[in-house]
């Protein structure tokens, strides 16, 4: 055989491995934005193609000043201990001065609501979650974002049928 020939099928055999390993791995840029999310598929929870299984926790860091000061290390605490996604309360409806009864004022002051009043949004905890994104992003931590719940403490859906 001659060397021409020998390079020419080597060449070929290349091309043929790299286009079987092409089409035989996963089909989902590991930079791209929908990679970054996890899905449900069949059951089971996934990011990308690869299963995903979780250690997760409620962390407090939108409401009160101090857990909102805290809320880097709080991040980096649950990243070292393992917890790769977190539940953040990115929800709160109504003031210290809002429409009673408020059932624990001093358990959850109403000092960082997303929402004072019908209309009135604050840009400050938009901000605040904003940054708790971002600093769990660097943790490598997932966010599940809870957007109301029917507790009085924090307004939820009990605040919206007090306002209607």
């Amino acid at each position: 055989m001659s060397r021409k020939l020998i390079a020419v099928a080597a060449l070929v055999l290349l091309a043929s491995a790299a286009v079987l390993f092409l089409v035989a791995s996963p089909n989902v840029a590991t930079n791209s934005p929908a990679s970054a999310f996890v899905r449900q598929r069949g059951g089971r929870f996934f990011v990308g193609n690869r299963p995903f299984r979780f250690v997760g926790a409620n962390v407090a860091v939108m409401y009160r000043d101090e857990d909102r000061a805290q809320m880097p290390e709080t991040l980096r605490q649950a990243a070292q201990a393992g917890i790769k996604v977190v539940r953040v309360w990115a929800f709160g409806e109504g003031g210290p001065n809002d429409v009673k009864p408020m059932a624990d004022f001093a358990d959850w002051p109403r000092n960082h609501p997303f929402r004072w009043a019908p209309g009135q949004w604050n840009e400050d905890a938009s901000v605040q979650l904003d940054n708790v994104i971002a600093e769990a992003a660097k943790n490598k931590i997932y966010v599940q974002l809870c957007l109301t719940n029917w507790w009085r403490d924090t307004g939820g859906v009990t605040q919206y049928l007090r306002w209607a």
